[in-house]
């Protein structure tokens, strides 16, 4: 009935394993989990001996793939006609999270079940604010616009329309905005459940505001190839306004090096968050 896809890379995820065989103990219908590591130099001995313990499937890829082409790999290895895929990072919020999904599993094509976010030290604050200020939401908040809150961490959806939508194995930061999209232009029926997973996997700021500064170059380059609405992105809302305005140059220009001073604040304090906006928008404007 339901495959269990987790891509895992570098990452101990025998508690995870452990919950998920404690909660398929409970359950009448049949459950599978694919656990694919994506040539990893840590834990590999870990998670193996955990999946063997508990009956599951584990394969290594024989070089690095990243989580895309990872995902692809289980989805096509699966027997099932749902997949639930789980980052590795990930940890089930409710005792009962996976009869929660398959109560759930014929209400939409894609079932989201949200991210949740624990406190956190200093050095690890920027991704924790920016995840409980714009991640952490009701499935009420999240069924409202359900295409800008697409988390495929913690992703139920049918196995043929995850086939159709993720056709490209770009390994990109972001791409659940991207992926998103996709679903928009399909079509695709979504619903928004809540159904969390702590992010346990969270980056360090210096990483994180690398990691931004990638993914806002990225979300230009989709921008420009009309790969991304830009009326479901707040930051492409904010850009088009200022270009109207015909400001954006100006006050986000790098003779200015405003942009600097933000990365330090940011990296000391771990926000405010709408630094990090300013800081986003100002390489989404300097991409080229």
């Amino acid at each position: 009935m339901l495959s269990i896809c987790i891509p895992v890379y570098n990452t101990d995820c025998s508690a995870l394993l452990d919950l998920l065989a404690k909660q398929i103990a409970q359950l009448e219908e049949t459950v599978e989990v694919l656990v694919c590591d994506d040539f990893s130099t840590n834990y590999t001995q870990e998670n193996e001996a955990v999946c063997q313990r508990n009956g599951f499937s584990f394969f290594k890829n024989k070089e690095n793939l990243g989580s895309i082409s990872t995902r692809i790999k289980m989805a096509k290895s699966s027997r099932f006609n749902w997949l639930l895929f789980i980052d590795s990072d990930m940890m089930p919020v409710h005792n009962k999270y996976l009869l929660n999904y398959i109560r759930n599993i014929k209400s939409a094509s894609v079932v989201f079940g949200g991210y949740r976010y624990k406190k956190d030290n200093r050095k690890t604050q920027l991704r924790k604010n920016y995840g409980i200020s714009r991640e952490e939401k009701t499935a009420n908040e999240r069924n409202q616009k359900p295409f800008k809150y697409v988390f495929s961490g913690n992703m139920l959806i049918q196995k043929e329309i995850f086939i159709k939508i993720i056709k490209d194995p770009s390994n990109c930061y972001a791409y659940d905005l991207l992926l998103g999209e996709r679903f928009n232009n399909n079509k695709v029926k979504l619903l928004h459940i809540d159904n969390g997973t702590f992010h346990l996997g969270i980056e360090d700021n210096i990483s994180y505001l690398k990691n931004q500064m990638n993914g806002a170059k990225l979300l230009r380059a989709w921008f420009e190839n009309d790969e991304i609405n830009s009326d479901h992105n707040n930051l492409i809302k904010v850009y088009k306004i200022l270009e109207k305005m015909y400001i954006s140059k100006i006050l986000f220009s790098p003779t200015l090096k405003l942009h600097i001073i933000i990365r330090r604040i940011l990296i000391k304090f771990g926000g405010p968050v709408v630094l990090l906006d300013w800081f986003r928008l100002y390489h989404f404007v300097n991409a080229k």
